[in-house]
């Protein structure tokens, strides 16, 4: 497996766009979620989106972006749009994704990062992440993570 920019990868887009829109139904149209992982499809500079890709089968993908919760618009970068195809979590493509994360950051010259999540918080702490804060986000119960690169 391995762990590659979406910008080498659009083709995968339009997969993501979908799994996201399936994931986390709303009342945004799909071409929302296209919109965004094609803002994503950079190299150097923020929004950009990594891929896990495994024989050009693709199985999850992570982001970072500048901003994430609105609720704590002074934090960032963010490490979001965080996701594993349900049959392959819990074999640690997750865990590559999040360090890939944590060093394309630190290419980039970040010396911190933020993550808020309500499904992925034993992730994070065993990847060595502070939990700043817990809040109700959009409906639930969110943990404010923090690392210093």
């Amino acid at each position: 497996m391995t762990i590659r920019l979406l910008a080498d990868n659009p083709e995968h887009i339009a997969t993501l766009a979908a799994w996201f829109k399936e994931e986390w139904p709303s009342s945004r149209p799909l071409s929302e979620y296209v919109a965004r992982f094609e803002a994503c499809a950079q190299r150097d500079a923020l929004p950009l989106a990594l891929v896990a890709i495994e024989r050009d089968q693709l199985l999850g993908t992570v982001g970072l972006r500048w901003d994430s919760v609105r609720l704590r618009p002074r934090l960032g970068p963010w490490v979001a749009a965080f996701y594993v195809v349900p049959e392959r979590r819990s074999q640690g493509i997750g865990a590559l994704l999040l360090g890939e994360a944590e060093m394309t950051a630190a290419r980039l010259g970040f010396r911190e990062l933020y993550a808020g999540t309500s499904r992925a918080a034993s992730l994070l702490r065993r990847a060595e992440w502070s939990l700043l804060e817990t809040l109700v986000y959009e409906g639930e119960d969110l943990g404010i993570f923090h690392k210093r690169l």
